[in-house]
This record gives C-alpha cells, sequence and structure tokens, in this order.
C-alpha cells in the first residue's frame, strides 16, 4: 500500500519542528550563558548539548512505549546513529561552514577523548554483555558524563555575571517552549519510522542508525550552523557534538538501567566504525593542537562528511 499524505507529511513538519526547537534553544542558551556568567564551553556541554540530545532521548522512550519488540534496536541505532553523525556529518558540516580556520579549546584534550572513547567502547559491547554485567556496563556510561564535565570544566571560567536586569525567566521559559517543541518534533519521527518499517519492509537496525539518528541530529548541524554563521561560536560547536555524544551515552544509560533492553539484531561493524571515528577524531585534535587551542582548517570537514557517507554504505 502507498504512504498517504499524511504519512509524507508528518516526518517533515516532525523535522521542522525540531530545527525551529534547536533555533530558540542555542539562541536562548547562549543567552542565558552569558547573563550566568558561563563559559562557552560549558553551555555547549550543557544547555545546547542536553537540549540537543533530547530527540534521541525523547525518540528512545517514544519507541519503547510505541513500538514493543523493536524498541530495544531502534533506541539503540538511534544513539550508535547520531553519535557517528555527530562526529563525521555535523562537525564536518561546521568546519565546512566555517570556511576558515575552526578554534576550539584544546586543555585536557587527551584526558577528555579518552574518556568519551571509554564511554563509547560501553555503548559498542553493550549489546554483547552478560545480562548480569549489563547494569554496571550501563552505571559507567552514566558515570562517564559527570566525569567529562568535571575534567572539561577544571580550571576554566567563565564571564562575569551580567546584572543589568535582564529577565532570566524569559530565556528559561523558551528553554522550556523549545523541549516542548522538539519533543512533538521526536514524537513524530517515531511514528513515521513505524509507518517506513511496515511501508519498505525496513529493519529496526536500518531506521534506527540512519531515518531516526539522522532526523534527531538535525538539531546539532541546525546548532551547529547557527552557532558558526550567526554567533560565529566555534566552540560552542565542539562543545556540542561533543557533549552530544557524551549526553547520549549518559540518556542510553539511563534507559539500559531502567529498562531490560534485549537487543534482537546485530549492528554488525557499525561499533567499530563509530570507535575508529572517535580514534580519529582525537587524532585530529592532538594534530592540530596548538598550546590551549585546537584549530582545525575547513578542509578537514569534507574528511569527515565522507566517514558519514562510508556509513551509509556499510548500513546499505
Amino acid at each position: 500500500t502507498s504512504l498517504t499524505i499524511v504519512q509524507i507529511l508528518q516526518p517533515l513538519f516532525a523535522i521542522l519542528a525540531i530545527w525551529v526547537g534547536s533555533d530558540i534553544l542555542v539562541k536562548n542558551s547562549l543567552e542565558l550563558g552569558k547573563k550566568l556568567g558561563i563559559s562557552e564551553l560549558l553551555v555547549g556541554l550543557t544547555f545546547v548539548a542536553w537540549g540537543t540530545s533530547l530527540p534521541e532521548f525523547f525518540v528512545m522512550l517514544n519507541s519503547i512505549f510505541f513500538l514493543d519488540e523493536s524498541a530495544a534496536t531502534l533506541s539503540y541505532g538511534t544513539i550508535l546513529g547520531s553519535n557517528i553523525a555527530n562526529i563525521s556529518l555535523v562537525l564536518g558540516i561546521g568546519l565546512v561552514a566555517s570556511n576558515q580556520t575552526f578554534s576550539s579549546d584544546g586543555r585536557d584534550i587527551l584526558l577528555r577523548s579518552l574518556i568519551i572513547i571509554g564511554a563509547t567502547l560501553c555503548l559498542v559491547i553493550f549489546p554483547g554483555v552478560d545480562s548480569s554485567y549489563k547494569q554496571v556496563v550501563s552505571i559507567v556510561m552514566i558515570a562517564s558524563m559527570f566525569l567529562y564535565i568535571t575534567v572539561s570544566l577544571r580550571g576554566r571560567k567563565g564571564s562575569p555575571i551580567n546584572k543589568s536586569g535582564v529577565r532570566i525567566v524569559q530565556n528559561v521559559s523558551w528553554i522550556l517552549a523549545s523541549a516542548i517543541l522538539i519533543y512533538v518534533g521526536s514524537a513524530g519521527i517515531v511514528g513515521s519510522g513505524g509507518d517506513i518499517m511496515n511501508h519498505f519492509g525496513w529493519g529496526a537496525t536500518a531506521v534506527g542508525t540512519v531515518f531516526f539518528a539522522l532526523s534527531t541530529s538535525f538539531p546539532e548541524i541546525a546548532t551547529s550552523l547557527i552557532s558558526i554563521v550567526k554567533f560565529q561560536k566555534t566552540n560552542v560547536v565542539v562543545g556540542n557534538v561533543i557533549g552530544s555524544n557524551i549526553s547520549n551515552i549518559f540518556l542510553f544509560g539511563i534507559i539500559s538501567a531502567v529498562y531490560n533492553l534485549n537487543l534482537t539484531s546485530s549492528i554488525g561493524s557499525l561499533g567499530g566504525l563509530l570507535i575508529l571515528a572517535e580514534i580519529l577524531l582525537l587524532g585530529i585534535f592532538i594534530l592540530y593542537r596548538k598550546k590551549d587551542q585546537i584549530q582545525i582548517p575547513a578542509f578537514i570537514g569534507i574528511l569527515l562528511i565522507s566517514i558519514y557517507l562510508i556509513f551509509l554504505v556499510t548500513i546499505s
């Protein structure tokens, strides 16, 4: 049977809701961070990264509530695919869009990258871990988020707090409104995924790692482009991309600790590709580090985007 007009338009409106919600989120997060005297790195790691990870979180929850036996595979695939998209596609687009040397905070970069790689290893080995140890792996994934933030903020200071009578409540209200928009869009994405599985006969792994993951990565793409083009904040972009990856693993750790996720299909070499992407990113950070700054030329973005193309070929 052919897809109805509603089924075709639903994912478009869902993606639009996620995009608009992300635009509102990054604008008000940057404003709120400035008013509270929070550094751009912390803004990227917290408000922006957690906010842009909401789609993955909501997609995981909605999948578990509404898609029954496919839920665990869809949830896992969404996080895996989204993290690959963040490293390769989102950061790659950000580098190309900057059209110049891309700067970011390089302090403690080796330790921060090792924490990310360790958390990613936990994510990748999770399906094969004995059920009696899954809870332990989940707790390690949760703990990695707090460890990463602690290391990232060590010795860093933000701007002085702005007490010029700005309305902080207004920013918080807009951030909450953006979360609602992102949730509505995420719920629409899950509904669309169910239709695609039924209509095209795609498996849960393909729908999760490509359709769900790419759709839920739109906030990261949006916030990266907005941060670079509108605000010239490349530091926020790296904080957002890396922060979103660790946030995704953190959120998966919470859900896997609460729910008994039974992964029914293999992810093949995709876990290995994600680990390789993390190691490549560490190599790029080390290669282009100058003192306390990482200065990456824009052409590296093309290399990262090509990794995502390899991922698409692998999953097809």
